[in-house]
């Protein structure tokens, strides 16, 4: 039989062993370590490129791109450029910018900094729909855990980056939101060996999951 002394310490206890436990999912859950990186197709999915001389965001890019960082999403581009505008990616993307600051007409300047990697053809014949540029941007340093989720408004691109590992969001799908919600971008893990496959799973495609 407990004694009163230790009833006492149990009950002091309690409450204590009670915030951990509702506490510990959440520390197990949170942090960007646990999300998917964002991938965008650049022109007519975050930059508006209709008027060649009139660059703008589309309507809600900044916003959304603002929301997603400060939730700790890590985000990137995948997008085509000519192979004329260099040898290098980094010549590239350095065109690209460049390209961008042009013709931009925002009161902010496009913001590169908060895309951790920038994701280009090495040459004109690996323009997307071609998959190589979604299997680089799946080439890390480190293993991920979740597959990474590209937004684009190109169908056929959706396409391919599904069969090539990602989770794929068409921004032009009819009664669709132009981005998926931040709630919706949840982690579906990452085969541990992934292979571009000529069959996409229902799984990922977001766009579907938002009907």
């Amino acid at each position: 039989m407990l004694s009163w002394r230790h009833m006492n310490r149990i009950v002091i206890a309690l409450p204590i062993i009670l915030a951990a436990l509702v506490a510990a999912p959440a520390r197990a859950t949170a942090g960007p370590e646990q999300a998917p990186i964002v991938y965008f197709d650049l022109g007519d999915v975050l930059i508006s490129m209709s008027d060649e001389n009139n660059f703008r965001y589309t309507p809600g890019a900044e916003a959304y791109v603002r929301r997603l960082r400060a939730l700790g999403f890590r985000l990137g581009l995948i997008t085509n450029v000519p192979e004329t505008w260099g040898r290098s990616p980094q010549e590239k993307v350095r065109a690209l910018k460049a390209f961008v600051a042009t013709h931009w007409r925002e009161r902010r300047p496009f913001p590169w900094n908060e895309f951790g990697r920038i994701v280009v053809p090495p040459k004109d014949a690996y323009r997307k729909p071609h998959p190589y540029m979604f299997l680089d941007a799946l080439r890390t340093p480190a293993p991920e855990p979740c597959k990474p989720i590209y937004i684009g408004e190109d169908e056929a691109e959706i396409l391919t980056a599904r069969r090539a590992g990602f989770v794929g969001y068409w921004t032009l799908r009819p009664s669709a939101p132009p981005f998926p919600p931040p709630h919706t971008l949840r982690c579906i893990p990452r085969p541990h060996r992934p292979r571009y496959s000529f069959k996409a799973s229902q799984t990922d495609d977001l766009t579907h999951q938002m009907r």
